[in-house]
């Protein structure tokens, strides 16, 4: 440590180094320096060699997580080998399954990889973590990412609705999670529920015109696709209510009348 520190002499110091694990074995102070020497010169594949043998021997798990994270970095920044970069991060995973550095590059690894599967476990388990850890942006963009992936590739609309939901718990008026619950409710033929979401969508619309046209969906699904005329002619006298005469509302309400001998 002394050629090291205070003589700068590097290669003696890895010399030196080498000679105390000959004597004293797989030590753990002896292949922490020996790592940073390494690291320092920008001997990778050593460095990597020390890391691999340093995991096995350091019992505290700070420690531990620490020496893994170098390794993955290591392993995928500067040798390109994936794979073993990834078992590094896994390996970093199992022994802290809240360290946000891992959870945040196992999260990269996956998308670039296009591993949905993988990736739907850590983006829950970062939308699990303590509260205040992630700010509630971040965690609308998680929950936002784990209903676009199980709706558009692992096709499991249950779980994308959840997700969509959790997304308008945190910001209740979102537009990408009202249209995405309103596309996903009217593929299933939930037509009452897919309502409720219209609904939520014309208070958070800010334009008239933007109100109407959704007002318009309302009526059309309570008139075509539930069979309930009374529901359907309060959704077009909203649009009235909105926009006095307007032709297409006033239309469908006579109709309605009409047919129903409403004079």
């Amino acid at each position: 440590k002394l050629a090291s520190d205070a003589l700068d002499r590097e290669i003696d110091a890895v010399d030196l180094w080498g000679r105390v694990l000959d004597l004293r074995g797989e030590d753990a102070l002896a292949l922490t320096e020996l790592a940073g020497l390494h690291e320092k010169a920008q001997r990778w594949d050593e460095l990597v060699e020390v890391l691999e043998r340093l995991v096995y021997v350091v019992e505290d798990p700070a420690a531990k997580v620490d020496a893994y994270q170098r390794l993955g970095r290591t392993y995928g920044e500067k040798l390109e080998r994936d794979r073993q970069a990834l078992d590094s991060w896994i390996n970093a995973l199992d022994i802290d399954a809240t360290n946000l550095e891992t959870l945040e590059t196992l999260k990269r690894l996956y998308e670039d990889s296009q591993a949905w599967v993988e990736l739907i476990d850590i983006l829950q388990r970062m939308v699990s973590l303590p509260y205040g850890v992630l700010d509630a942006q971040r965690l609308r963009d998680l929950w936002a990412q784990i209903g676009g992936i199980q709706g558009e590739y692992l096709m499991a609309t249950d779980d994308a609705i959840t997700a969509w939901l959790q997304v308008l718990a945190i910001a209740e008026g979102d537009m990408q999670a009202l249209a995405a619950l309103e596309e996903l409710y009217t593929n299933e033929g939930r037509w009452n529920e897919a309502i409720q979401i219209l609904e939520r969508k014309v208070a958070a619309t800010q334009d008239e015109d933007g109100k109407i046209d959704v007002l318009m969906q309302i009526a059309g699904i309570w008139e075509e696709n539930l069979q309930n005329k009374d529901q359907a002619a309060g959704a077009y006298m909203e649009i009235l209510d909105l926009r006095a005469g307007h032709p297409p509302a006033a239309d469908a309400l006579e109709t309605i009348y009409r047919d129903t001998e409403q004079w």
